[in-house]
């Protein structure tokens, strides 16, 4: 109970410094003060009142936190110091903008833990799976299928490790699916031998030892896959807390402990790691003297509020003006995730991503300088382009009965059910950052390698 209090307690005060000395205007203040209302007042009811484990909700207010109060804070208050005509991705500031974003995220979070906490109870039914005697069978053919694509991509994962500047070296969609569903597979053998390893500890049979051999070799592909080397920190993130919550889950088996360490790696991990991730060298140029300088240290501590990384606020208010001067898309932009299978080449207006197309509306209309168009756009700016304040409400709403399925998921002895739950709840970061076709392929796919490939195999093998 002391270390909840302790953590409120921070929280508290790091918005009161936030808001001490800062040079943006009062109104906006007080917005960014009913804001963090309303999120406190929710952390305080998840951290003492809620009994069920739900990591969903730590993602949530970690990234409401800091990406609709604390980001936006810092870098109002670098404008208004500097005075320029523009915010730092280009967009013309506008008192209306910012506070109509500010209103919009009030909205969206108030609906969302609402929702949430109403409807919380009415999921309590939990699935149970036993898995079956064949269980080793399948995890040694998962285990050969590995063993198969690791062989196949061996040229390809060793020259994205030699290059941290990600050159391109094979297509884009070649490059999606090598990533995000090929270099996934090995998850789900090593869950389900996790699994049983653990229900046969006291009775250690030939199977037992092989099955550990597996499991031990398939981490290790895994990690070639999964290194910072070879992913960007949206794909590691999720799959290393993930691995945590496998291996070591009383690091991150209450609401108090994963609400810490995200907070804790979004603050100081996240943009540390960028001094390998984002580094312009070859691997061979790389020395450790270099990465780990103080001067490299700091700068990315001390920058990483105020750069694209955080931008979420600012880009919802350009999703606002867009809509002002364009009207809202009906629907339109939620094409691209769904259908994002159909390649452009067979769909030639095919919508482009509300991330692109936020890119490009800067540019033609704040800063004709902004030629680069690759922008996150918000879960909430993407409902907010789609059906206006309307979708707001609608899109908190269905994310919300998302999350409970999921901790229904996340509360039954399915070990693939688990993963896929709680990988969704790490990866709810990167979707609640957008824009939403990149936050859909990039969950859709390894869940399609690591739930609904092994499920259908195992039917199959049955």
């Amino acid at each position: 109970m002391k270390a909840r209090l302790f953590f409120l307690l921070i929280f508290l005060l790091i918005f009161i410094l936030l808001q001490v000395g800062n040079t943006i205007p009062t109104q906006h203040r007080v917005l960014f003060i009913i804001s963090f209302a309303v999120l406190f007042c929710f952390t305080l009811f998840y951290l003492l009142k809620e009994k069920d484990y739900s990591p969903f909700i730590a993602s949530f207010v970690v990234f409401s936190f800091l990406f609709f109060i604390m980001a936006p804070i810092l870098q109002l208050d670098q404008y208004f110091e500097t005075s320029n005509k523009r915010l730092f991705n280009g967009l013309i500031y506008s008192d209306a903008l910012i506070l109509k974003a500010n209103i919009l995220i009030i909205i969206f979070n108030s609906t969302f833990f609402l929702v949430y906490y109403v409807f919380h109870n009415y999921y309590k039914h939990i699935k149970v799976i036993t898995y079956n005697r064949y269980t080793p069978l399948y995890i040694f053919i998962f285990f050969v299928l590995n063993l198969v694509v690791f062989v196949l991509k061996y040229d390809y994962l060793m020259s994205k490790i030699s290059l941290t500047s990600y050159s391109n070296i094979t297509s884009k969609v070649a490059g999606i699916l090598n990533a995000k569903f090929f270099f996934f597979l090995p998850f789900a053998p090593i869950v389900l031998g996790l699994h049983y390893i653990k229900n046969n500890w006291n009775r250690k049979t030939k199977n037992f030892y092989i099955i550990f051999a597996i499991v031990i070799i398939l981490i290790a592909i895994f990690f070639l896959y999964k290194n910072p080397l070879a992913a960007k920190r949206n794909a590691l993130g999720p799959i290393y807390i993930t691995l945590i919550f496998l291996f070591i889950p009383r690091w991150v088996n209450t609401n108090f402990k994963i609400l810490s360490l995200l907070f804790f790696s979004l603050i100081v991990l996240f943009p540390l790691s960028s001094l390998v991730t984002h580094s312009d060298k070859n691997l061979s140029d790389m020395s450790f003297e270099e990465i780990v300088s103080s001067e490299n240290i700091q700068e990315s501590l001390s920058s990483q509020f105020t750069n694209l990384n955080f931008d979420a606020f600012l880009m919802l208010g350009v999703s606002i003006d867009y809509t002002e001067k364009e009207g809202h898309a009906m629907g339109r932009q939620l094409l691209p995730a769904g259908l994002f299978f159909i390649p452009r080449v067979i769909w030639d207006n095919k919508p482009i991503t509300t991330g692109q197309l936020m890119g490009e509306h800067i540019q033609k209309h704040h800063d004709k300088r902004k030629w680069f168009h690759n922008l996150a756009a918000p879960f909430v700016a993407e409902s907010f382009v789609d059906f206006g304040v309307v979708g707001v409400i609608l899109y908190a709403i269905l994310l919300a009965f998302l999350c409970l399925k999921f901790v229904n998921w996340l509360k039954s002895n399915d070990p693939l059910r688990q993963l896929a739950a709680f990988y969704f709840s790490i990866h709810l970061i990167f979707l609640l950052r957008g824009d939403l076709t990149n936050g859909f392929v990039y969950y859709f796919l390894p869940f399609v390698a690591f739930f609904v490939f092994p499920k259908l195999m195992m039917k199959i093998l049955k």
